[in-house]
Order: structure tokens, then sequence, then C-alpha cells
């Protein structure tokens, strides 16, 4: 009886350190795609931005007339990370009705929107994140019902890539989406998945492509500042930089986008407002970063007194992040 639980027991441990080495080797693959075909490295990326004239310090409406519309509300604009796909989320003005749409550049021009396949659920998809493989695609997807305060309840989702075809998309589990209210999943290298919830920030550790560790909300106070909504994260893929939305005071206006850098003690600096030129008087939210690392992408959006004017995707040149990272 001994001999058989000193084998169960020398077989459990086989079967942990397995788990445990097939875990590290997954990360170890993902940090060298991302090294080496993502971020501010990888300005060599050709990028067909729909001809349009590329801004610098001063932020621009994102393709008019192609993609930011008169007659609809746009947000949300991510590029695959080869650049030969762009998506945008088309949300009602009260966000109850997700949508996600898709153009792809082929034979040297770009196709006309379509519905994301993945957006064709019940609760339709908004504000995706694609891994730096282009295989799998995160997105928010909502129950169609509101919180007992009002928040429109959202979980995550997860649709895998078949060659050009998105497939199954499917729920994830009770894990990550313990949290009744989530939106704008971005992931690091290192396997941690950063989202917004009820105006804070949450952190969780990725496990494997579909699988995620509890979330939990981040602890720095300059970043989850009291008072004030933090919300709509995009974190480098290396980490060192965090952008997010902000309504905290010494703004413009609405929800303004900061940066924090991240220090050698994993602390975060004081975060910084990305200034006049790119925030506004309105709100400004959903930040990402273009594949080549040239361009952030957002958005803003307009008010007349408590109606939507409009909602648009904007972009500016990414020279801001030296600038603040100096001062």
């Amino acid at each position: 009886m001994i001999k058989q639980n000193r084998i169960k027991k020398n077989m459990k441990s086989v079967k942990l350190n397995k788990a445990f080495k097939m875990k590290n080797l997954y990360f170890v693959i993902i940090l060298l795609i991302c090294k080496s075909s993502f971020g501010q490295n990888n300005g060599d990326l050709h990028i067909d931005y729909f001809g349009q004239a590329t801004p610098k310090d001063s932020a621009l409406i994102f393709a008019p007339g192609i993609i930011s519309m008169n007659n609809r509300l746009e947000h949300a604009g991510v590029f695959s990370s080869d650049g030969k796909e762009f998506y945008f989320s088309v949300v009602s003005k009260t966000w109850d009705t997700l949508n996600t749409y898709m153009k792809t550049y082929i034979n040297g021009k770009w196709t006309k929107d379509e519905l994301a396949p993945f957006s064709s659920i019940s609760g339709g998809a908004a504000e995706i994140f694609i891994n730096k493989q282009n295989t799998i695609v995160l997105f928010v997807s909502s129950g169609l019902a509101n919180t007992s305060d009002g928040w429109l309840k959202t979980d995550f989702w997860i649709s895998k890539r078949n060659g050009n075809k998105w497939i199954d998309p499917q729920k994830l589990e009770a894990t990550i989406n313990n949290i009744d209210v989530q939106w704008h999943p971005s992931i690091s290298c290192s396997g941690h998945v950063y989202f917004g919830s009820r105006g804070f920030i949450y952190k969780a550790k990725q496990i494997n492509d579909t699988t995620f560790e509890e979330p939990h909300e981040l602890k720095d106070s300059l970043i989850n500042l009291k008072g004030s909504r933090n919300a709509e994260p995009f974190i480098a893929s290396d980490e060192s930089f965090l952008i997010f939305s902000s309504n905290r005071s010494g703004g413009y206006g609405g929800n303004d986008l900061y940066i924090t850098f991240k220090k050698e003690d994993n602390t975060w600096t004081n975060p910084k407002n990305l200034g006049p030129e790119i925030n506004s008087e309105e709100q400004d939210f959903s930040p990402h970063i273009t594949p080549d690392g040239k361009f952030l992408m957002f958005t803003k959006e307009k008010y007349n007194g408590n109606s939507i004017v409009s909602r648009h995707i904007y972009w500016v040149s990414t020279s801001f992040i030296e600038k603040l990272k100096e001062q």
C-alpha cells in the first residue's frame, strides 16, 4: 500500500511538472512571437491606411467617409497584426446593441464593410482584441440585460480562426467572467489581460489561449484614482506603459486619455494627460496602438447636452509616448 501511494504521488508530480512545463512553453512561444512581430520595433510593416494622409502630433478623424461616417457611431478601431484586416465597433447610443464590422485588404484594395462572423451571436460583439498570431479574437458581448445599478451586463467571448474565417464563438469560463460588467480587453506578451469595469481597471493572468485566472482590481491608486471613472485600458505588449481613459480632475473635458509608465520596481508613474492636441472637451476613450507602432487610434464622442451627436475614430502619431516618458 505504501509503495502504491508513492507511485501515485510520483505520477501526480510528473503530471504537475508536465503541466507547468507546457504552461511555460506556451508563454515562451508567445513572447518570441510578440517580440518578433509586434510593437514599436515593427516599423517595417506596411499598412494601407485607406489612402489617408497620416497625422502628426494633432489628432485627426480617421478615414472620413470610409470608416468614420456621419450616419453611424463608430469606435474601437483595430488592425490585425499583419495590417490586412481592420475592425471597428458600431454601437447604439444606449450601448445596448453591439456590432463589429471588418474590412479586408485584398489585391491592393479594401473590401466593403461586412459584419464580422463572431458578431452574429445574439449579444453582438464590440471592443475586440486580436492576438499577435491572428488566431484568436477576444471580444465583449452583451447579456442584453442591465445590472441592478444600471450597467449593461457584458462578458468576454473568443473566436478562433480557421484559415481566413473566424469560427465557433464561445463564452469564456466563469473565472474571467465573474465580474458582471467588462469592457475593452487588452493583452500583453507576458499574458496579462487588462480591462475596465464600473470605472476601475482590472488585470488577470492568462493561462492559455482560452483560460484566465480570476481578475483583480489594479491596486495602484494613481491609476484607479478614487472618485474618478478609470476605464478602457491599452497595455503595451511589453507592459512598459498603459494608456487608459479617465475623467479625473485636471483634464480638458469629460474622459481624457492618460499614459502611465512602469518603473523598475513594477510600480507605475503618475499618469500624464496626453494633452490638448489629442484630448478634447468631449469624451476620449478606446485607445489602441497600430501594429506598426506608429499611431494611436482612439474614439471621440461628442454631445449636445445629454444627447450624443457623434462617435468617431481618431488617430495621432505615437511620438507623444517618448516625449511624455522623458518629462
